[in-house]
């Protein structure tokens, strides 16, 4: 699989790529408001076995302190309840493609493949980009849409998405429908042509990404429209090689960085809205219920970061309230890398395109890390050659990989609040 491009230009190649990877990796770290704001850790720095990385889960504030009495009673040294969590590692994998024919059909071949690598690389710090910060907001299985509907066999199947978040599913998206209990394939390589976002009934247009004469299998509701390989990363939710969201850290039940919620009990985010599941604007009144609840798992005289991540029509439907009822013009801000955002009693919201549709999540940033290996996307050059060279195609690819996984160590200091209404 080693390169067979020219001698004379593989040195010059090689040289280009490295210096454009450095401009994606400054890109990549900084990209999307989750990976901003996360903390970050190096996976040299933790107990690394085969591909996890091991973490301690704090469960509590340490107890034992109490009252020292005059004749010497002291409270006794308590244990912290601690577990250790094996988490493993994601990768998510970007190909380039160039055609061979490139420098030889050029009159000037040098710079012909630096235009054309520029512009491959470019497109790949977007695309890498914009799928991270969708597992940032994700359920740690890959899952963009539930099928509400079925569609029928053919060389296009219309399936019915009610309720999914369709700023996921853009035009010409290429994605995996797979069951959703097993994770079996029922189609691979299925490219998105069309969407109708009627609320409540939203349907996508899906065919072949490699030949959309070909017929698509009937599509169920027991499947669902997930990231590219995704069947291959996983065959039970929250695989230990898919970048895991927040979405994953909220859930209530199953099994998340290996602790069973049924078991520890305490394993769990909080309710915002304490049972109430009835649909609702985002006031002030759910809002500062969301924070008071919070407030019950902070440390007593901690300073606590905290971002919330929300559904922008959502987020309309807070701001348009309080313009209209309270005169309150919004106080805003900007992150030192562009992202503007929301202040409510010292709260940051953000909208976020991502995010799940009709709820809010407040993340507490000191309770995740972004274990990663090295600054970010790497080439696969462990063969001794950025570029590699298959018999199935004429391109030349290079494997653009970044490994890193969202490590969460306390999970009952997220708070959520679900079932709220959208702005029209």
């Amino acid at each position: 699989m080693a390169s067979t491009l020219a001698p004379e230009y593989t040195g010059s190649y090689t040289d280009l790529m490295i210096e454009l990877l450095l401009t994606l990796q400054r890109a990549y770290r900084s990209g999307g408001v989750l990976a901003d704001q996360y903390q970050r850790g190096n996976l040299e720095d933790h107990q690394y076995e085969e591909n996890t990385a091991r973490i301690t889960i704090i469960r509590n504030v340490k107890q034992g302190t109490g009252i020292a009495t005059e004749l010497g009673v002291l409270p006794v040294g308590r244990k912290i309840r601690t577990m250790k969590a094996n988490v493993g590692i994601a990768s998510i994998e970007h190909t380039v493609s160039l055609s061979k024919r490139l420098p030889k059909i050029s009159g000037n071949p040098k710079t012909s493949f630096a235009q054309a690598a520029e512009l491959e690389m470019s497109l790949a710090q977007e695309a890498m980009v914009k799928t991270r910060n969708e597992l940032l907001c994700g359920d740690g299985t890959g899952l963009l849409a539930t099928v509400t509907t079925a569609s029928t066999a053919g060389t296009t199947g219309i399936a019915g998405v009610a309720g999914a978040n369709t700023d996921l599913l853009y035009l010409g998206r290429v994605g995996d429908i797979l069951n959703r209990t097993t994770r079996a394939v029922v189609q691979a390589g299925v490219m998105i042509v069309d969407k109708v976002e009627t609320p409540g009934s939203e349907t996508i247009t899906v065919a072949r990404a490699d030949d959309d004469t070909q017929t698509v299998p009937v599509i169920g509701t027991t499947d669902g429209f997930y990231i590219e390989n995704a069947a291959a990363s996983a065959v039970a939710p929250n695989a230990p090689d898919i970048l895991q969201g927040y979405n994953a850290a909220i859930a209530q039940t199953g099994t998340f960085q290996g602790l069973d919620r049924s078991i520890y009990k305490d394993w769990k985010a909080t309710d915002g809205r304490a049972g109430d599941a009835t649909a609702k604007d985002l006031g002030v009144a759910v809002m500062d219920g969301c924070v008071r609840r919070r407030g019950s798992h902070l440390t007593p005289g901690q300073t606590f970061k905290n971002l919330w991540m929300c559904d922008p029509a959502v987020l309309d439907t807070f701001s348009q309230g309080l313009s209209n009822y309270y005169r309150w013009e919004g106080d805003k801000g900007t992150l030192d890398t562009g992202f503007d955002y929301i202040t409510y009693k010292g709260q940051r919201m953000f909208a976020d395109y991502d995010a799940a549709r009709n709820q809010i999540v407040g993340i507490p940033l000191d309770d995740v890390t972004i274990l990663e290996i090295g600054n970010g996307p790497q080439f696969d050059d462990q063969d001794g050659s950025i570029w590699k060279r298959f018999a199935r195609s004429q391109p030349v690819e290079a494997w653009l990989i970044a490994e890193e996984q969202a490590a969460y160590t306390r999970v009952d200091r997220f708070v959520y609040a679900k079932n709220l209404n959208r702005a029209s």
